[in-house]
């Protein structure tokens, strides 16, 4: 077998013209194909060169070389000559794309040869250009950059598998549909462009393969922009802040208890959704990408979890998940993540958030003799205060109850003991003022 020694070629010649073509290119090009002065004595030439290749590849990938001109032959020629077609001379002055410019002659042919219909690049031709002035960049390749365009677009218009996970590059951007979802949320496409970059950057470095790269940029960008606010320190002074609290409660809608996410703050709520999903698709890859294998479905998946799981802290929510996860070796439905919340916030011997709300609002005077399911309920009521408790619903009073409830229940889960002291009834009665008992009925005629 003849030693090919070592051949080298650039990743796009092979991405555009294939191995084989890209072999026998080389092979031609260093001089090792001997000229002849037909195709078939040329297939017998490669045969000697690269005796891996079967003659069916090598005759497909010499008549594609030959058609498209990269070897030119000429059967009258005594040499029997073959020649390579180059490419002109580029040039390197860089220079900003504008309304006119058109691809060149031999990056038409390159795409032609990925059997890139022309129809589909002269239509993305417009948006490439757009994009391209929009940024205002300085370039000496663009006919390159417009072909590695087109490859992509091409591939996630025909490949069968674009609903495969991939990995993000620095090229990559959001879809116009991330900031109109951001826009609801009042987060500018000025503002989460901002955290573009870095998040770029750590999944670059992460290296993890997702489909689902625009419902992660969105949720970076809610998480950084939530914390930016400081939106714990401010919601934190609202519940300790009574007459803060007075003044929301007025402007509050009735509202049925358990109509608020039941998290210490709406940042720990959104978080537990995400680390949740997150965890799915770590545990179970492939079938997490059946279910939850597009941006619309996976957004769609996480509000219909978040409004089903509304009524349970994250914590629960975070154990709910370890729980399952450990013990399925599918997919866990909505059911089974509900079904395991329940399981965890009825384990630890306390009522729901919902039924100590309740029985705080139903209780009376005098409230230190009321019989208590928790003694952590009465304290809960007594921060809030009784009289607000008295008051009309709203969904601001029972939220902020709950911050408080969960609190201490958490302080009771970690070993705090709670008694409610009980005020004892003086039995020393004081006499009657039989006086005064006489000048009162002389008054009123009795």
């Amino acid at each position: 077998m003849k030693d090919l020694g070592t051949l080298s070629f650039s990743k796009e010649v092979a991405e555009t013209l294939g191995l084989e073509s890209a072999i026998i290119l080389e092979l031609y090009k260093t001089n090792k194909i001997f000229n002849s002065r037909s195709i078939e004595d040329l297939i017998e030439s490669v045969k000697i060169e690269a005796p891996f290749l079967s003659n069916v590849a090598i005759e497909e990938n010499l008549q594609k070389l030959i058609k498209y001109k990269f070897i030119n032959i000429n059967p009258n020629s005594s040499s029997s000559n073959y020649s390579i077609r180059l490419p002109t001379k580029s040039n390197f002055e860089r220079i900003k794309i504008d309304n006119n410019w058109q691809p060149s002659k031999e990056a038409i042919e390159v795409l032609n040869m990925s059997d890139v219909s022309n129809e589909f690049f002269e239509r993305k031709l417009i948006e490439f250009r757009l994009y391209w002035i929009e940024r205002g960049q300085d370039r000496n390749n663009w006919n390159s950059t417009y072909i590695d365009y087109i490859r992509r677009e091409w591939a996630k218009e025909k490949s069968s598998n674009k609903g495969l996970p991939f990995t993000i590059n620095n090229e990559w951007v959001p879809s116009n549909d991330v900031f109109d979802i951001l826009e609801f949320s009042e987060i500018s496409k000025d503002s989460a462009s901002k955290y573009l970059r870095e998040f770029i950057l750590y999944w670059e470095e992460n290296g993890s393969a997702f489909t689902t790269w625009n419902s992660k940029f969105i949720e970076h960008v809610k998480r950084r922009h939530l914390g930016d606010q400081n939106i714990n320190n401010e919601e934190n002074k609202n519940i300790l802040n009574p007459e803060s609290l007075q003044k929301t409660l007025q402007q509050e809608k009735v509202t049925p208890p358990g109509h608020q996410k039941s998290t210490s703050t709406k940042v720990d709520f959104i978080e537990s959704i995400d680390s949740l999903f997150l965890k799915l698709e770590l545990a179970y890859h492939f079938q997490f990408y059946k279910v939850f294998g597009s941006d619309e479905r996976l957004n769609e998946g996480k509000k219909l979890w978040a409004t089903s799981l509304k009524n349970f802290s994250s914590k629960t929510i975070l154990k709910a998940i370890e729980s399952v996860v450990g013990s399925q070796s599918y997919l866990p439905t909505l059911t089974d993540i509900l079904k395991a919340c329940s399981e965890i916030e009825g384990a630890d011997g306390f009522p729901s958030v919902e039924e100590a709300y309740i029985e705080a609002r139903k209780s009376y005077a005098p409230r230190e003799s009321f019989n208590w399911s928790h003694p952590i309920v009465y304290f809960a009521g007594k921060k809030i205060g009784w009289n607000l408790l008295s008051d009309k619903e709203s969904n601001q009073l029972f939220f902020a109850f709950k911050k408080i409830y969960l609190k201490l229940k958490d302080h009771a889960l970690k070993g705090h003991e709670f008694k409610i002291k009980i005020k004892e009834e003086s039995e020393d009665l004081t006499p009657l003022n039989k006086k005064l008992f006489d000048e009162l009925r002389k008054k009123h005629n009795i």
